[in-house]
This record gives structure tokens, sequence and C-alpha cells, in this order.
């Protein structure tokens, strides 16, 4: 729309002035409205293409019949409406853009030419998104269409107000049985990271996937759009099923488009929810079982933490879109940030603006924009380092495309534009000046100023006495006086055995050694020289009976030391025979803490060169990350070794770190990590229980602890 701040009259107005363009005949038209406008909606069923038009491009869009001129349809609404008329330079540009999506036609003697070249521009454009976007790339299989038109009638009763209240109520019935079942699920998600669920996993995750994927197609369906395609995409380097969902910009209820948005994660919830209902119902331990939880945990925990975040443009990003009734959000938020940086930082002269219908929404996008533009460099950076210490080859190819596209491309991007942009003809020299100023700026944040160096760590609580009780002999438990979570004193009994036979064998030791005695002091009197082998056989029979005297002291298990009984409950053992070695339980002095943790291997050589005072050590409690305790004395090894202080740094554990799949005990890690032990006043906390150490390092610039850090890794897995 025309204003003080965009030019009626455009420079190019002569290339366009003299054609008669036209719509397609294939194209489509439909109405809608957002946030209280009227909108029109082209669609493309060739390309399946869509593009939204508002009033003012539709006043002129839609009277393009092919016989009028450019120029006199903009006469016409300009005498028409002169504030509300699109400028000279809109209407260029709008051309431009419904020429590159093949909706409109003028010249008949260059339409194969023109057609040629934006189908190129087209396959380019698509090929250069694919590159840009190279961790989540799709390729199509198949038409599902008649195949989701066939099963639409079977799931139409289920799909309307109806359908989701009752899936309100079911979610809400599966949500309060899973909360009494906290343990249970702590003890199957150590199951679901062990390597060896590893496929199971990934195979559950592509069947919930495909579920997810078709709810999406069938609510569209239901509504009357089309699916044209399915396929599969390399989500992060794991294949994903996806269907084409477009056809949703053309239904006119926002509330429909919603809807389609949100059908694949209600699909996939009430999927994970079923499962929920059936891993309760199963024996832990059992491949149904963990089946079931491997489904309600793809299921249910990706569909919440990936496919409702609205900063990526996965389902929540375009049910926010629909709901606020800002199309393309992602797009114009860029714009925006974009018109603002040419008119404020280069001065350009009246930069192109995106439509925007009052302050609060320009803050939104702009807010949106920064925070989405912020997770992406995030995102791209952790799934980077990831890979790179995971699976280094992949991750070193990543590591260099990701920073060619991100960082290389833009800025040769920037300076094309900064060089060449007729926009900035006038300002050349304040946009040259400001772009090296920004670099110069980035350059010395990135290069020159000291910034925090943090290195983490997996850690647990242990005990400085810590004393794991197990059966000496066999035999049935009598007795017992303690329980988990007792206090006792040293000598304190914490199980009493008995073994009949061994009682048995101890009379006849006894009753064999009275005899023995009784030979012998015959031999002393009748026969002397016999009594030196009679006083043998007494002391032999002395050792048999002390032997097993002290078997039955072994019966009766006691504490080592003052402490406290864990992992382990000795009074619910009466009555169970147990065999020599199983294990009791645990006596751990709480009083006498200490943190074993587990540093990767290329932070061995700083913990071991630096002084200790020269950085500081933090100690933070998974189960309370808002108190932090600060380490005091810290004991390094001297090497990298593979055992690991405790079962909970492991994978199988609930850790972090992978353990070796043919031990069953998840205590021997896949490299070798340097253990650290740390003391620290003040700490609490069970032994066993899982904290998180931070080192804090002497400041420094972040591209020396970038270099650094990645130097690190190419050593460790090169080997140098």
């Amino acid at each position: 729309m025309a204003g003080p701040e965009r030019p009626t009259f455009s420079a190019l107005w002569h290339r366009v002035r003299q054609l008669t363009p036209s719509l397609r005949a294939q194209v489509q038209v439909m109405r809608q409205r957002h946030r209280g406008q009227a909108w029109h909606v082209l669609r493309d069923p060739t390309s399946g293409q869509f593009f939204r038009l508002d009033g003012a491009a539709w006043s002129f869009v839609g009277r393009l019949d092919g016989r009028r001129s450019v120029e006199a349809i903009w006469n016409d609404l300009l005498a028409r409406d002169p504030d509300g008329a699109p400028t000279q330079g809109e209407v260029v540009g709008l051309l431009g853009r419904l020429s590159a999506a093949n909706l409109v036609r003028s010249d008949a003697a260059l339409e194969t030419e023109q057609l040629l070249q934006r189908q190129g521009e087209r396959t380019a454009q698509r090929a250069k998104s694919t590159l840009m976007n190279i961790l989540f790339f799709k390729v199509p299989v198949f038409n599902p269409d008649g195949a989701v038109g066939w099963l639409e009638p079977v799931f139409r009763p289920v799909i309307g107000r109806l359908g989701f209240a009752a899936w309100c109520v079911f979610m809400v019935f599966v949500i309060s049985k899973l909360a009494s079942a906290g343990d249970q699920l702590a003890a199957s998600l150590r199951d679901a990271i062990a390597p060896a669920n590893v496929g199971w996993l990934l195979a559950v995750y592509v069947m919930a996937k495909t579920w997810h994927e078709f709810g999406h197609a069938v609510v569209l369906k239901r509504f009357g759009g089309r699916v044209p395609a399915c396929g599969f995409m390399l989500l992060v380097m794991a294949p994903s099923p996806y269907v084409d969902a477009s056809s949703a910009w053309a239904l006119k209820s926002k509330w429909k488009r919603a809807a389609v948005g949100a059908a694949g994660m209600m699909f996939e919830l009430t999927l994970a929810g079923a499962a929920a209902l059936y891993w309760m119902t199963t024996t832990p331990g059992t491949l149904a079982h963990q089946l079931a939880f491997n489904c309600m945990l793809t299921a249910g925990v990706s569909t919440v933490l990936f496919n409702a975040n609205p900063l990526m443009r996965f389902d929540g990003y375009f049910i926010l879109s629909d709901v606020l009734d800002m199309p393309n959000l992602m797009q114009r938020s860029f714009q925006l940030l974009k018109h603002w940086s040419a008119r404020w930082l280069y001065g350009a002269e009246r930069p192109e603006a995106p439509a925007v219908a009052d302050g609060r929404e320009r803050a939104f996008l702009a807010v949106y924009g920064l925070a989405a533009m912020a997770y992406r460099v995030v995102l791209f950076v952790g799934i980077t380092v990831v890979l790179l210490e995971r699976l280094f080859a992949i991750g070193l190819l990543l590591a260099l495309w990701t920073g060619g596209v991100w960082l290389v491309g833009p800025m040769v991007k920037l300076g094309r534009y900064v060089l060449g942009d007729a926009a900035l003809q006038r300002k050349r020299g304040r946009a040259v000046v400001v772009t090296a100023a920004l670099v110069a700026v980035v350059g010395c944040v990135v290069g020159l100023v000291p910034m925090q160096d943090v290195r983490s760590a997996p850690g647990v609580i242990a005990s400085e006495a810590r004393a794991p009780m197990y059966a000496r002999v066999a035999g049935r438990v009598a007795a017992s006086g303690v329980r988990e979570g007792d206090a006792v004193e040293a000598g304190a009994v914490l199980m009493v055995l008995e073994d009949e036979a061994l009682a048995a064998r101890v009379r006849a030791a006894r009753v064999q050694l009275e005899l023995a005695e009784g030979l012998e002091r015959q031999a002393v009197d009748h026969a002397p020289e016999v009594a030196a082998l009679a006083r043998q056989r007494v002391e032999a029979q002395r050792q048999v009976v002390a032997h097993l005297e002290r078997q039955v002291e072994l019966l009766t298990v006691r504490s080592p030391h003052a402490g406290v009984v864990v992992q382990g409950d000795p009074s619910a053992m009466i009555g169970a025979w147990v065999s020599a070695g199983d294990a009791i339980c645990t006596v751990i002095d709480p009083d006498h803490l200490h943190v074993d943790a587990s540093a990767a291997q290329r932070d061995g050589a700083w913990l071991s060169a630096m002084e200790r005072d020269a950085y500081r050590v933090d100690i933070v409690r998974v189960a309370q990350v808002d108190a932090v305790i600060e380490g005091r004395a810290v004991e390094v090894a001297p090497a990298g070794r593979r055992d690991l202080a405790h079962s909970a740094l492991g994978a199988p554990g609930g850790g972090q770190i992978a353990t070796d799949s043919s031990d069953a005990r998840g205590l021997v890690a896949v490299g070798r990590r340097f253990p650290v032990r740390i003391w620290a006043e003040g700490l609490e906390g069970a032994p066993g229980e899982r904290v998180v150490v931070r080192f804090r390092l002497p400041r420094r610039a972040l591209l020396s602890q970038w270099s650094e850090r990645v130097a690190r890794i190419v050593q460790d897995k090169v080997r140098l």
C-alpha cells in the first residue's frame, strides 16, 4: 500500500507496463481470513505450490485477464483508491514472484523459454534448499492420496470435537496411571538406552513416525485436502517418514489447518498412551515389555520435545502460524530482520519491507526471528559436536559443510550485497564501513575477549567408607533386625543364616575329636610307641572343628563399620536361601562423602598439567540443579582407564558414558577416561546419586577454546 516511505513510481516500470499477463488456467483461487483481513490463496495443482495474497495484491492480480495491460490495470486501481492501490514497485515485485512460481502467463512467444528458465530456477532453488538443510532433506517415494482416501471413512467418526474430547480424557487417564510408576519408568529408561536396544528403538521410532504422518494425511483428507506425496527424510542422519500436507494451506478455517498440524502428534500420543497401558501389564525383562516402553518413549517424548517445538518448521511451527494468523511466520520474521538491518545499519534507500499489521505483530516477528536463528545455530553446532565425538568421519564432513553453508556462503552473499546492490548505491561507503566494523567486533569477541571456559564431566556421589556386604557361606536367612535405610553401629548384626547340614557336620566333628582325644590318652598309658601318631590325629581333628566353627561364625553377617544400610533390605530376605557370594546390602558412611567423576580423555592433559588453584570445581546434583557445591580437593588418576567407579556413570545405569556391550555390569567404558575424585564441604545426597561436575578454567577467547577442543577431539579419534 502506498505511503510516505514507499515511492509510487519505479525505475523498472517500463519492463512490465505493456505486458498483458493472466493467471494460468490450472491455478485455483481460495479466499481466507487472517487477523480480520481478507486473503486469497493461489494454488497450482500441477506443482503443489501455494501463494498467499493480501487485499491490495489481490485487487491487482484478480484483474489480470490477458487483455488489459499492467499499466491500464494499475491506473484503474489508482483512480479507484489512490491510498490503497499497490505502488509500481510492489506490482513489479509481485509479477516477478508470480512468474517465478509459474502462476501467470504473458507473452506467448516467450512462454516456452520463460517456462524452462523458471523450471531451472525452481530446480536450482530446491537443490540449494536441500544443501542448506543437509540434516533434514526429503526423498519422495509415491502418491498415497488414493490409499488415504480409502482409509479415511474408517477414522471419520473420531475426527471431530467428540473425538478430541475423548482423546483428552484418554490422555489424562494414561498420565494418572503413569504418575504412580516412577521407579519402574526409571528402570525401563536405563534399559532403553542400553546399546543392545538401539536397533529395536530405531525400528519402533520409524513405526511410530509412520503412524504420526498417517495422522496428518487422514485428517487432511477428512477436511477435503490432497496428499500428493509421501516418502522419507533423513532427520539428523536417522530415517523418518513424511507426507506432503501442504494442501492444508487451502483450508479456509484456521482451526482446521491447526488440526491438520496437530493430528500427527495426537495420533502419536495416542499410540504412546496405548503402549504405556500395555507396558504396565507386561513382565519386566521381556521383549514385549521393552518394545512397549520403546514405543512410549519415541512416540511420547520425541513428539513433545521436537514436533511441538515452534522454532523449527515442524508441527508446532505450523500450528502456531495458523492459530496466530501469521502465514509464513519464519520467512516474514527473517525478512523483517533483514529489512531493519538494511534500513538502520546500512541506510538503504527505502528497502522493501514485509507487510506487518501493527506494532505488536512487528515485535513478535522480531523476537521469533532472533530466537529461531539462535536455536538453529545451537542445534547445528550441538549436532556437529556430538557427531564428531560419536561418528568422527561424518561429523568432520558435516562440520566442514556446515561452516561452508552457514558461514562462508552468507559472508559471500553479504559481500555481494554490500558491494553491488543498487539500493546501497548512495550509501556504499557507509555499508562497507559498517560491515567491516561488524566483522571486527565479531572477530574481537570471538578471538580476543576472554570468556568463561567451562568443561563438564559426569559423576556420582560416593561414600568414603563403603562396604558391600556379601554372604560368605550358603544358608537360609533365619533372622534380621535391620531394614534398608537403618543406621547401624560397627559390629551390628545385619543377618543370621542357618545351615542344618553345617550344624550336623560340626556335631559330628566334635564327636570325632572326643574319640581321638580318648584314643590319645589310652596310647599314652598303654602304648607309648603310638602316642605321637595319636596326638597328630587329635590336632588334625581340632583343625577340622575350628574350620567348621569359623563357618558357623560366618553365618552371622555383621557391619564392618558404623553407617547406613543401602542397596538392599536384609529383613525382606528372611526365609530365603542365599548362596556364598550373593549380595545382601551395602553399608555406607553418609557423613563422609566424595564425588567420583569420569572425565573424557581429551580433558586428561589439562587436568594433570594445571595447578589446582588455577580452576574452580562446581558440583551440581542432578536431583537438585539449583544447588551448587564448590569442590575443594581434587585427585586425578595419572592415566586413563576403561573401568568406571560406579554403574550409574554408564549408559546401562542411566548415565552418559557408552559402555562395552560385552560387560553385563556396565562398568567398562568403550574408550579410556580419566577418573577424578573430588571432596567438598557440605556435600549431600545418597551414594550412587548422579551429579554433574563443572570445571571452570581461566577465562580465554572463544576461538582459543573452540580450536583447542576440536584439536583434542581430532587427536583422540585419529590417535595423533
